[in-house]
């Protein structure tokens, strides 16, 4: 368990940190609108959606495709990130819509 530790990059550790504030400010954001705004509430839970199903998605990329550098395929290839930003903006219209 230790040496999986020792071995985090530091690009993982940075985008633990943003999942980590956008969580926060999701699930703030959730408080906010079921506390004082209960007619947006279906947006928050959306984004709170969205939040978690990015994460998962970062899950599956880091532990089941070791050996793929995402990133780096990203960076390399215009049409490639097209596809991938357009896919998240289908994965936020789902979470958005559904709730």
């Amino acid at each position: 368990m230790l040496n999986w530790i020792k071995n985090i990059s530091q690009d993982t550790i940075n985008v633990l940190k943003i999942i980590t504030v956008l969580s926060l400010i999701s699930v703030l954001f959730l408080w906010v609108t079921f506390t004082y705004a209960i007619t947006l509430s279906s947006f928050s839970v959306g984004m709170v959606k969205f939040v978690i199903s990015v994460s998962v998605v970062w899950i599956v990329d880091k532990v089941g495709f070791r050996r793929v550098d995402t990133l780096k395929l990203l960076e390399g290839n215009a049409i490639a990130y097209s596809i991938f930003l357009l896919g998240l903006c289908v994965l936020a219209a789902a979470c958005i819509s559904s709730s």
